[in-house]
Order: structure tokens, then C-alpha cells, then sequence
């Protein structure tokens, strides 16, 4: 067996290339000039099995990861500025990670370190600068504890038989009544604002405590003519997609990735994502948008449009694309997994190298940015998201009426040869479309299905 080193540095070539001076070239110029700059084949290659060594095993780095954009726009503005100062942030870590190195010269995931910052989370005292965020208590919890699952394989969260029955189910039909808009949304909060958030919450909600459809009658949706939470609810997802292709949280709003999130999961619970995503979205623009917050060379996600790559939208984006996957490839009796349309190796590269504070744990937006409890918990869910195939099967009991569609998914990770993670780097698996625990998915719509009505 051959000994593995704990630390082993191996660089990436970025292109030298001053972004100051750098002036705009037509495409074809600009793919010239990376091509004479890049110094080394980046393409794989597929060496004898009896010559192979662990460096030959290395996965490739996608070269859209190892170069500044092709394309530059000459308008310096703000955001150009930022955007130029965050790639000299971030490549440092990519070319020369921190920490020990895992096989594939990548920053091994510090796991220990993490687990021991979520304790001190969930332990507190917070810091007085969380002050702000003090009606965001229920978030903390959820953020730390969902992180905590991700991290310890074995550890069971939150839950059981008496967590379910203090919930007031009845109640809560009540409420989500009130919320259900006659646009077809839903509000935040009594007399809160209507976007796309209210919506993926009140369909979970719904789904996974089992209640009924119909709306209570003191609804004001259901006094003005509506019959279900599901009236009007998909023209108006479909008002929120963008000329951009993206999602905002609310028709006429900018496209966001975490919208874009929220809206595709409430369609999966709603119906079979290949049958609410595709007849109520546009596909092609859709997909061209989520595939170009992908920055280059950083490797991670943005969550707008000319905006900076951020940690969180490992999950807001990444997550997107296990459901854009079950909506265009029907569960069919083939083996073969469809080609992803984004970089998971580029993503497990960002995430372990860029967003992990190797110090003192946790994990964060970018190398420059303090960890918190949130970025830990939706970094996590997007490494999950690169480490692992989810697969989509319907069901003959999946139908619109018990908002079951969410009910169909199963996971299994992919080899680490597509993807720079080695065994210990591996985080568990959340639920596609709830982002909580599959066993607790299945623990709570059980429960609740055997308790039938109020």
C-alpha cells in the first residue's frame, strides 16, 4: 500500500497576467493569449493500472479554473474593483492551501475544528455583535445543528416522537392560512412581505406535517374565491423567473441564487420536479443563469449577477442542481448518471481550500470573512451537494393532493475521482429538497401520516 503524505503542496498555474492592466480582447484574441500562457497539459490522462501511483490518480483541475475570464468588460466600475481584489484574495489559497494537505494537494476538511466551533455556537454566550440577529435564534440552532449532522456521520439530531407532538398542527394550518396570498404567494409574516421564501416554507410545512390542502375557512385567500394553498401558487413562481433566466423572490425582483433554491424545491414538493420544474419554468435560460454563478478562477458560487463568490450559495446554487437534474432526467431504468452541468470538483476545491477557517473552525464567504454559523451550515450542504448523486423515483403514491412528490428521493456519494475529497474530507447527506436529515424527513411524515387528521 503505498504511504500517503500528510502535507504535499501542489500548485495550480494561474496565468501571469496583471488584472490592473489587463485591456479588453475579443474572444478569440483573449483564448490565444491563454493558450500561449498556460504552461502545462491540463488534459487527463489514462496511465497503465500496474504504473499507477497516487499522483497519477490526481483529478484534473477543470481549466476553466486555472485562468482569469476570457472575457473582461473595459467599464471599471465598484463591483469590476471587487471583483478583481477577491480573485487576488482567493488565489493564494487555491495555488498554495493551508492546512494538511489531503492526496489531492487540496486542504483536508478540519473536521474536529468545526464540530468544536458548532458546540460553541449552539452553547453560546454569542459575541454582542450577534445582538442584531437575536429574533434569528431558531435559524442559529437550525444552522448548527444541521452542520453538526453533516460533519458527525453518526449523530442524530434533534427529534423523536416527543419534538413532533408539541408541534400544534392545527394551529399552524391556521396560520399558513393567513399567510396564503391571493396573488397565489405567500407572506413572511402577518403583514409581512410576499416572496418566493414564504412559499418553499409553507409547502414544507405542509408537506412534512401532513396537513390538508384545502384552506382553513378564516383564510382570506379562501374568502376571496381560492380553494387550496396550491391556488395560483405555480403562475406565480412563474412570474418571479427573470429575463435573466434566474428567480427572484418576487415578480419584477433581481434574480438570486438562494430564491432560485426556494423556488425549485416548494415545485419538487409540489409535483415530480420533471413534471412542476419543466412546465412551469424556462429551462434553457434558467440553466444558463445558475451554470454563470460559477465564477472563474475562484471555483465557488455567486448569488447575483456580477457579484462576488460567497460560501452560501455552495447550497443556494449547488443545491439547485440535483433538482434541475431529476427535472430534465426522468427516472429511467438506466444506470448512467447525466452529465452535470456544473463543477463539482471545482466546488469541493472553493469550499476546502477557500471557505474553511483551519484556526479556530468553522466556515465562511471568503478567506477575507469571519465564520459564523450560518455560512458552516450551507457550505457544508454544498459540499454535500458536490460529494454526493441524488437520484429521483416516483412513486405511485405521489400525487399532487398530499404534497408527497418531496417523498421520492434517495442519495449515493460519488468516487473521488471526479471530485478532490478523500474519505475523510466526505460530509453526510441532506435531503435535496428540506436540507434537514433524510431520516428525519421520513421520521416526521411517518408520525404524522399515522396521526391523520386534527
Amino acid at each position: 500500500m503505498p504511504i500517503r503524505p500528510l502535507r504535499r503542496k501542489r500548485a495550480v498555474q494561474f496565468p501571469k497576467m496583471s488584472i490592473e492592466d489587463q485591456t479588453p480582447a475579443t474572444p478569440a484574441s483573449r483564448i490565444t493569449e491563454l493558450d500561449e500562457t498556460i504552461t502545462e497539459d491540463i488534459q487527463p490522462t489514462i496511465p497503465n493500472v500496474t504504473e499507477l501511483t497516487v499522483d497519477d490518480a490526481i483529478p484534473q483541475i477543470p481549466a476553466l479554473f486555472t485562468t482569469l475570464p476570457l472575457i473582461r468588460d473595459g467599464l471599471i466600475t465598484e463591483s469590476s474593483e471587487m471583483q478583481d481584489e477577491t480573485v487576488q484574495e482567493c488565489l493564494p489559497h487555491l495555488a498554495e492551501p493551508g492546512g494538511d494537505l489531503n492526496i489531492f494537494g487540496v486542504s483536508q476538511l478540519g473536521r474536529a475544528k468545526h464540530v468544536q466551533y458548532l458546540h460553541k455556537m449552539i452553547r453560546g454566550p454569542m459575541p454582542a455583535g450577534f445582538t442584531p440577529a437575536d429574533a434569528s435564534r431558531p435559524w442559529m440552532v437550525y444552522w448548527a445543528l444541521t452542520g453538526l449532522y453533516l460533519l458527525v456521520l453518526s449523530l442524530v439530531t434533534v427529534g423523536g416522537i416527543e419534538a413532533l407532538d408539541t408541534i400544534d398542527r392545527k394551529g399552524m394550518w391556521h396560520f399558513l392560512g393567513r399567510m396564503k396570498q391571493k396573488s397565489g404567494g405567500f407572506s413572511m409574516a402577518s403583514g409581512g412581505e410576499v416572496d418566493i421564501r414564504g412559499a418553499y416554507c409553507g409547502m414544507t410545512i405542509i408537506s412534512l406535517l401532513n396537513l390538508p390542502m384545502d384552506l382553513p375557512s378564516d383564510s382570506p385567500a379562501k374568502i376571496n374565491g381560492d380553494e387550496t394553498f396550491l391556488t395560483n401558487l405555480k403562475p406565480w413562481i412563474r412570474r418571479c423567473q427573470t429575463y435573466e433566466g434566474g428567480i427572484g423572490g418576487a415578480p419584477s425582483n433581481e434574480a438570486h441564487g438562494a430564491y432560485a433554491f426556494c423556488a425549485l424545491a416548494c415545485l419538487s414538493i409540489i409535483e415530480p420536479p420533471s413534471k412542476s420544474i419543466t412546465s412551469t419554468l424556462h429551462m434553457p435560460s434558467l440553466i444558463s443563469w445558475l451554470s454563470s454563478q460559477q465564477n472563474a478562477p475562484e471555483s465557488g458560487f455567486a448569488g447575483r449577477t456580477n457579484k462576488l463568490v460567497d460560501g452560501c450559495y455552495s447550497h443556494w446554487v449547488g443545491g439547485c442542481w440535483a433538482l434541475i437534474s431529476a427535472a430534465l432526467n426522468p427516472t429511467s431504468n438506466s444506470t448512467q448518471q447525466p452529465a452535470d452541468l456544473w463543477s463539482r470538483s471545482g466546488l469541493a476545491r472553493y469550499i476546502l481550500c477557500c471557505c474553511q477557517n483551519l484556526r479556530s473552525g468553522g466556515l465562511r464567504d471568503k478567506p477575507s470573512k469571519f465564520a459564523d454559523s450560518y455560512h458552516t451550515c450551507y457550505v457544508l450542504a454544498g459540499l454535500s451537494a458536490a460529494q454526493n448523486i441524488f437520484t429521483y423515483q416516483e412513486a405511485e403514491k405521489m400525487g399532487v393532493a398530499g404534497a408527497t412528490a418531496a417523498f421520492g428521493w434517495s442519495v449515493e456519494a460519488r468516487g473521488s475521482d471526479h471530485i478532490p475529497c478523500e474519505y475523510m474530507d466526505r460530509v453526510k447527506a441532506v435531503h435535496p429538497v428540506y436540507v434537514i436529515p433524510f431520516e428525519a424527513v421520513d421520521e416526521a411524515r411517518s408520525y404524522f401520516e399515522e396521526k391523520g387528521g386534527f
